[in-house]
């Protein structure tokens, strides 16, 4: 076994892709006094507060559709198919304190906002899932379910992601950009035999004029050394869509890393919460149309940026083990504040 990286953290992802490199939603604004707060949230002394309701962020297993228009949490492939494992990933509810691996602690009862398939805390710690108020959270770990089963396209992950009702138009003009940002902390890793973890942020586009839609994966986490499948900007097809994958770096293309955001993370794990944030300009969205064109064959996409409408946007944390049972990883995580924005 390889530990990556002990740590225990503080109080307060999906798509992947064969080659380890992660994928899966948008929130509608309503302008108060020149502030845009997001659905979900108020505007207080000239900033936007979280007001929790009965509704905040379900924990739904595989693709059960949530609400639209707000965030939602999503379990997947916890299990091989027909397992008991895969039917109730996230059936029962999860009593030990699960901030041990995640840096996050919902409120008691906890048990109201945790589920899992297992009970076991601490020195196992079994998949568990965590969402209250602005934050998701949880930890994978491989050892606690079967994989002898590939997963098509991708590996066991979770996603918070936010679907539009109405697909929201981003890029009228080419001062356009679409900005997305959250605050993450990876308190723990444990990778034995090849394991792999990620943490990515995303987006779906739908091109409007052919239908065609295409995906944004932005990596903000890899539990390998940089430059070990990860680091490098990328054109890929997951099965079921193009996507353009980009580390979150300043010296990507298709994405436009901001001043005050974190850049990617590898290796070890990090209990303090950082801070990642990344801008689409149009410049950005046209190097992508034309990479996904020029080396992916999809041909059909249009090169009008105001064809372009974004359906969902989220952020994924994904594991990698494949069907061998000796490559395993634990990782436990917790997502705050996702959030994204039309300029």
């Amino acid at each position: 076994m390889v530990r990556v990286k002990l740590a225990r953290g503080l109080g307060s992802l999906a798509l992947a892709f064969a080659t380890a490199s992660c994928t899966e939603e948008v929130p509608q604004y309503t302008e108060k006094n020149s502030i845009e707060c997001m659905i979900g949230y108020e505007l207080q002394n000239e900033q936007c507060v979280w007001i929790p309701t009965s509704s905040s962020i379900p924990i739904l297993p595989q693709h059960a559709q949530g609400p639209m228009d707000q965030l939602v949490m999503n379990v997947r492939h916890m299990g091989d198919p027909g397992s008991a494992e895969l039917t109730g990933e996230v059936a029962n509810p999860v009593t030990w304190d699960v901030s041990y691996y995640s840096g996050f602690k919902p409120p008691e009862p906890i048990s109201n906002y945790q589920k899992g398939f297992l009970n076991e805390g601490a020195p196992r710690g079994t998949n568990a899932f965590q969402a209250y108020g602005d934050t998701v959270g949880g930890i994978i770990n491989t050892w606690s379910f079967p994989h002898s089963a590939a997963v098509v396209g991708g590996g066991p992950h979770y996603t918070v992601s936010y679907n539009y009702s109405q697909p929201a138009r981003a890029w009228i003009s080419s001062n356009s950009k679409f900005t997305l940002q959250m605050y993450a902390a990876i308190p723990w890793v444990g990778v034995w035999g090849n394991g792999v973890g990620q943490l990515c942020m995303f987006l779906y586009l739908k091109d409007t004029s052919t239908n065609q839609v295409f995906a944004y994966v932005v990596e903000v986490f890899d539990s390998r050394p940089f430059g070990q499948g990860n680091g490098s900007e990328s054109i890929g097809f997951d099965t079921f869509t193009s996507f353009v994958s980009t580390p979150l770096l300043a010296s990507s293309q298709y994405i436009s890393k901001t001043a005050n955001s974190a850049s990617l993370q590898n290796s070890s794990a990090f209990a303090n919460e950082q801070f990642f944030e990344f801008q689409i300009t149009a410049a950005n969205l046209a190097n992508a149309i034309q990479a996904v064109k020029s080396q992916s064959g999809n041909t059909a996409l249009s090169n009008n940026l105001g064809d372009y409408v974004i359906t969902s946007y989220g952020a994924i944390n994904e594991v990698f083990v494949g069907t061998d049972p000796n490559n395993n990883i634990s990782i436990g995580t917790h997502v705050r504040m996702l959030k994204g924005n039309l300029e």
